[in-house]
């Protein structure tokens, strides 16, 4: 799991956490956040946002690109991600 700030107009910036499950199933937000709760994390650290990805991009160095992560956790891109609602 890594943790990126996303900029937002009111706060400033807001955490999303980006993870690649190892299995097939994907954890929600609220699992992630309870499983932060275990160790006492403060709720106002708890990540607002979860991305789930296939793999974390790399820079060269080898280290999570940060600055990729947090493109793809803006509002704007998840709106690209989902699909669209059919018309039945």
């Amino acid at each position: 799991m890594v943790c990126v700030g996303v900029s937002d107009p009111l706060m400033g910036e807001r955490l999303a956490a980006c993870v690649v499950p190892r299995d097939e199933a994907a954890p929600t937000l609220e699992e992630l956040c309870a499983h932060l709760d275990r160790p006492g994390l403060e709720r106002r650290k708890h990540p607002e946002r979860l991305l789930v990805l296939s793999e974390l991009p790399l820079t060269p160095a080898g280290k999570p690109d940060q600055a990729v992560l947090r493109e793809r956790c803006t509002p704007e891109a998840e709106r690209q991600q989902q699909p669209l609602a059919s018309a039945d």
